[in-house]
């Protein structure tokens, strides 16, 4: 059998031992054989590692066909990529694409399923009525008869109140502190009585007049614990000027107990700030200061004695603006035009009368006497509506009369749950048909997401109703 000899040499330039292989010629590859002849006088660059073992026919196969292949210049023993025609490669490219585009879709549906949603937009039709009734309300336990079976209470109530309003007046004053002081008694517990213009003396120097005589209560014990006695006086400052102004909660001491138990055991306390001491150019109080003060104490009376009653009054209770009395017995104010002073009080004392009924009652009479609107459906709801007109109420009359204008609202009702349940999964079709069922529609609009979406979804959370 005809042999051949190659030379296989390594890659690197540097001189390698050189290793002959016996190869049977008749087993190469045709083209392997061309290029060898080619090339005959030139070293080929590429190079294996011998094949070290038995020569059996597998090895050898496995030599043959890892030299039958061209390896990449800058790498020789590189394992050779295997090589597809273009069609293939093409037809690769195009099933990979639709199954990324199967999936995409899929996973698209999938979610829209998941997250499927139907808003239903309902309008139903309504019945609206409307009426005037005139009313005659007499008042409960004064033995008039009610026409109407309707009646109304009275109440009042007195108050007095207390505001305080600033001063905006400019001038030169001459002006005395003065205040009210509250007087306590811890000597004795028998009463004291104290002369008008009992000197008060405070820790300064500065002396106040009691404007009255006054009686001051002895004290009284509670387990051991003395109660002093109490009693207020209005004092006023011997001296004019800004010494007087004293702060709530200033001590003043008798003049004429010092020296004496007394003169710690009883003693006077600032209960608001004294205001009035002055000299030169000042804040007064002018005329119309105390003018625009006795108008808000009035309205302010109104307002708080109003509130006042209505928390006092039962639930379902009603009390009209023109059902409403107020009488003013007293305006008071310490203060003159030219006091000095920043602010001033004035002080309302009078009595609010409130006639007031049970609306409740005038709601189960305007019903009873209230023709029904007919409305298809056997399931309605109805929403009343009131007003008062025209209200005449004269507290030294024991009636009351008005005019009570009604607007009744009523539309058919839809168990929104029940038929959220009734469509669950059904076809949208369907769903028109559903629907069509219901008496009293008017309009309907039923929009769905996704858009390819044929059935109702299975969780009626996701079914949504709108009434109009």
């Amino acid at each position: 059998m005809a042999t051949k000899s190659f030379d296989i040499r390594p890659r690197a330039k540097t001189p390698k031992r050189v290793e002959d292989f016996s190869i049977d010629s008749s087993v190469l590859p045709r083209k392997r054989k061309r290029k060898t002849e080619e090339n005959s006088d030139v070293p080929s660059e590429t190079s294996v590692r011998p094949v070290i073992g038995s020569k059996n026919t597998t090895r050898r196969d496995a030599f043959l066909e890892y030299v039958s292949q061209s390896p990449r210049a800058d790498e020789p023993f590189s394992v050779p990529i295997k090589q597809y025609s273009k069609f293939s490669m093409m037809l690769r490219k195009t099933l990979r694409a639709i199954v990324f585009i199967g999936l995409c879709a899929g996973g698209v549906y999938g979610a829209g399923m998941l997250l499927a949603r139907v808003n239903v937009r309902m309008t139903i039709s309504q019945a609206v009525q409307e009426d005037i009734f005139s009313l005659r309300l007499s008042r409960m336990a004064s033995g008039v008869a009610s026409t109407s079976g309707l009646f109304f209470e009275d109440t009042k109530k007195e108050f007095f109140y207390t505001q305080s309003y600033p001063a905006t007046g400019k001038g030169n004053a001459l002006g005395y502190a003065k205040g009210t002081l509250l007087v306590q008694n811890s000597y004795s517990a028998q009463s004291m009585r104290f002369v008008a213009g009992t000197r008060f003396r405070d820790d300064k120097g500065s002396i106040f007049r009691t404007q009255q005589a006054i009686l001051i209560p002895g004290y009284t014990k509670q387990q051991d614990k003395i109660i002093p006695g109490t009693v207020s006086v209005e004092v006023k400052a011997d001296a004019a000027g800004g010494s007087g102004n004293l702060l709530s909660g200033t001590v003043l001491r008798v003049v004429a107990f010092e020296g004496s138990e007394k003169y710690e055991a009883i003693s006077g306390v600032v209960k608001q700030d004294f205001q009035g001491g002055a000299q030169g150019e000042t804040t007064i109080v002018s005329a119309e200061d105390i003018q625009n003060g006795k108008q808000q104490i009035v309205e302010y009376a109104f307002s708080k004695a109003k509130e006042e009653v209505l928390q006092s009054l039962p639930e379902g209770t009603r009390v009209l603006d023109r059902a409403l009395q107020l009488k003013i017995t007293k305006i008071t104010t310490k203060f003159a035009p030219g006091d000095a002073v920043s602010s001033f009080e004035v002080s309302v004392e009078g009595e609010l009368r409130i006639r007031f009924f049970d609306e409740r009652q005038i709601r189960q009479y305007i019903e009873a006497n209230m023709e029904q609107p007919v409305v298809k459906n056997d399931v309605v709801e109805s929403e009343l509506q009131i007003s008062y007109e025209n209200v005449s109420s004269s507290f030294e009359t024991s009636e009351m009369t008005m005019q009570v204008r009604a607007r009744r609202v009523v539309r058919p009702v839809l168990d929104t749950l029940a038929f959220r349940q009734r469509i669950a999964g059904k076809a949208i079709n369907d769903l028109r048909a559903e629907l069509l069922k219901f008496e009293g529609l008017e309009k309907v609009d039923i929009s769905v997401w996704p858009f390819w979406l044929s059935r109702s979804p299975t969780n009626i959370d996701n079914i949504r109703i709108i009434l109009e």
